[in-house]
């Protein structure tokens, strides 16, 4: 490497030896606000929500063999991570804390990753600024600490990008191929979009100069072995989500398919979505106001145009290091214009590194660089100052209130504290999975209800909380969907057909015809004479409950709502 290149790799030091003890001391500050933020969430111990009690419930009653089956609710994860929070259970019951583990662990160790990474391709400067982006993305605080596999796929697409920039720094040795063949292997059964980060580590290097190149036999061997690996766990595991009709249907809008209309809208849709969350935070799907949509799309176009200068200054010193960072976010999206895969932020996670690092470059060139002007300098650091604002506000929020959100536990206790003997309780659709979760004994759960429940509550199941529109009227076919609990019954919310799709929201704000009638109707037959409400995840469409209830006579006694849920009690005469 010549004198030239590890100059622009220090970008913004005046010399080596003094800026490295503020580097580093500024660097495990970051450590310090991202297992801060994380923590917070983390022991702040919210409610699982819904889509982190689906796969819970898989977990806590499966078998190790049982979870490379396919998982009730339409849930998929890889089978590494499922295993994890099986382990985690056995050792620490069946709570929050254990079920979260396998996610808070990567989520912590993804900002050092990213430091070791980015310090590796682009200098000491533009690593702490990438870490400092990754302890404050809200995209990444949040999947620290919910029970999903994404800040696990980050991790692995962390590791095999440094495997691979060993492998292009010695394409000759054995060693340096044997360890990302084993990586590979093992990654594919640990994170969902493993292979795409493989795919796009030996496109690289099969292009790479003759210099970087490894030998085309070694390099078909480990592609063999990689994709032998991929077999067998897509076979077990991946198929079945990819052939779900109802996963299909679900991320329809999300993918960027070539011979589907509206390939630009459905574009800027999912990547501003991704880069929108992982910088800023809170989502771009509808319902959202045209000044929300004009702040979300000039701040991802932002963070876009800078990344794109951070590529360029990147390909002028380290181009095939810069080729590997990106590679799995071009593979995926390659991938998605053959309707293969969908681009939304909490799916691309782990392609966050391929835009953090990126900007990091292009802002510790502008703001440090010594040719640039004082003003280009100093403007740059108050503009950075500025766009780490927002995420910081949202991180501090959140982090003193991570509750916010379905936090169903604490309504499952009033309901408990003041239900009289015999009242039933009415479950929202959306509540079914974590009211589930809540009111089984995990010392000895009934696995029949668990099972019922699955069924019912899964896409198909009268009780899934995301079927698509009826077409018709809602009339008796749903009166079955009472059944004991205990000294009481459960009445399970039918499904109320307005139909949440990825990157396009609702399809109607409002239920099919003559479903709130109808749920009023069974609520107003097992009431005896007073009962419970309990309502969450329910995009506001209970209100269309509450008059059909007062219209059959029944009186509200008791409401409870907080931090998105609703618990009510009705009394009828």
């Amino acid at each position: 490497m010549t004198t030239g290149t590890l100059t622009r790799l220090r970008w913004g030091t005046r010399s080596a030896v003094g800026a490295q003890p503020r580097l580093a001391l500024v660097a495990a500050a970051i450590g310090v606000v991202a297992l801060g933020f994380r923590l917070a969430h983390y022991f702040g111990n919210a409610s699982l929500r819904l889509d982190e009690s689906r796969l819970a419930l898989n977990v806590a009653i499966r078998s190790w063999a049982g979870l490379l089956q396919p998982l009730d609710y339409d849930q998929t994860a890889p089978p590494v991570f499922l295993w994890l929070q099986k382990a985690a259970i056995l050792a620490g019951g069946v709570n929050e804390f254990a079920l979260r583990l396998p996610a808070l662990l990567p989520g912590v160790l993804c900002v050092l990753l990213i430091y070791i990474v980015a310090r590796r391709i682009a200098g000491n400067m533009a690593a702490v600024l990438a870490a400092g982006v990754a302890a404050l993305s809200p995209l990444l605080i949040q999947y620290s600490t919910e029970v999903k596999p994404y800040s696990l796929d980050m991790v692995v697409t962390l590791g095999l990008v440094y495997l691979g920039l060993d492998w292009s720094d010695a394409p000759a040795s054995p060693r340096a191929a044997a360890r990302i063949a084993l990586a590979g292997a093992v990654a594919v059964w640990a994170s969902t979009p493993a292979i795409f980060v493989l795919a796009g580590i030996s496109t690289v290097l099969c292009f790479a100069p003759a210099g970087a190149r490894p030998p085309p036999a070694r390099l078909a061997a480990v592609g063999c072995a990689w994709a032998a690996s991929f077999a067998v766990v897509y076979v077990l595991v991946y198929r079945p989500a990819a052939a779900s009709p109802y996963m299909q249907s679900y991320w329809a809008d999300s993918l960027l398919t070539l011979w589907h209309p509206h390939l630009l809208a459905r574009a800027w849709q999912g990547i501003r979505d991704l880069v929108w969350q992982l910088f800023f935070g809170g989502t771009t799907e509808p319902p959202v106001s045209t000044d929300e949509s004009l702040m979300i799309s000039a701040g991802s176009a932002a963070m876009l145009v800078l990344g794109a200068v951070g590529l360029r200054y990147l390909a002028q010193s380290r181009r095939q290091a810069m080729l590997l960072l990106v590679s799995p976010m071009a593979v995926a999206l390659c991938a998605s214009m053959l309707g293969l895969y969908p681009v939304a932020a909490r799916v691309m996670l782990f392609t966050a590194p391929s835009l953090i690092v990126p900007v990091a470059v292009a802002a510790s060139r502008l703001a440090w660089a010594p040719s640039a002007s004082k003003a280009l300098r100093s403007a740059t650091r108050f503009a950075g100052l500025v766009l780490l604002l927002p995420p910081l506000k949202r991180d501090l929020l959140l982090a003193g209130h991570p509750i916010a959100f379905e936090h169903v536990r604490p309504a499952v206790a009033e309901f408990r504290r003041r239900a009289l003997p015999g009242e039933p309780i009415y479950v929202f659709t959306g509540s079914l999975p974590a009211w589930t979760f809540y009111t089984t004994d995990w010392r000895a759960p009934d696995l029949n209800r668990l099972a019922r429940a699955a069924r019912l509550g899964g896409s198909g199941g009268a009780a899934f909380e995301n079927i698509p529109p009826r077409g018709r009227a809602v009339g008796t076919e749903n009166d079955g969907l009472v059944f004991p609990l205990g000294a009481t019954r459960e009445i399970l919310g039918a499904g109320h057909g307005a139909w949440w799709r990825s990157a396009s929201g609702l399809l109607q704000d409002h239920p099919d015809p003559g479903w709130a009638a109808a749920e009023a109707r069974r609520i107003r037959a097992a009431a005896n004479p007073s009962v419970w409400l309990l309502v969450s995840h329910s995009y506001r469409l209970e209100l269309f409950i509450y008059p059909e209830l007062e219209r059959l006579g029944g009186r509200l006694e008791l409401a409870y709502g907080a931090d998105g849920v609703v618990l009510r009690r009705y009394r009828f005469p």
